[in-house]
């Protein structure tokens, strides 16, 4: 077992990288991925300068699954998932409660 050193990635990543296997049966982690998808949930939108944004973007890329949002784009992301499931859904601002009323037929 070994884990070599990397400029961005931490040790514990890739020591399970290179003993999956060990760490599933030996210390009964089954299921354990190496490389999980990863949300993170970050501040709000205003708050967030292009030049940020972009740093965000290049991060995303580096870790494909790895997805970084702010909480408006969280919100967008929900209605746009709902919208695609029911139609069209409103939207007049935020801290807005909408339900969806199946059509009776």
């Amino acid at each position: 077992m070994k884990a070599e050193k990397h400029p961005t990635r931490p040790a514990q990543v890739i020591f399970l990288e290179n003993n999956l296997s060990y760490c599933q049966t030996e210390l009964g982690l089954t299921g354990i991925s190496a490389n999980p998808d990863a949300l993170i949930v970050i501040g709000r939108s205003a708050g967030l300068s292009d030049e940020n944004r972009r740093k965000l973007v290049t991060l995303q890329s580096q870790i494909p699954k790895l997805r970084i949002m702010t909480y408006d784009d969280l919100i967008e992301n929900g209605k746009a998932v709902a919208e695609n499931l029911f139609g069209p859904l409103n939207f007049v601002g935020y801290n807005v409660e909408t339900y969806f009323k199946p059509v009776a037929g």
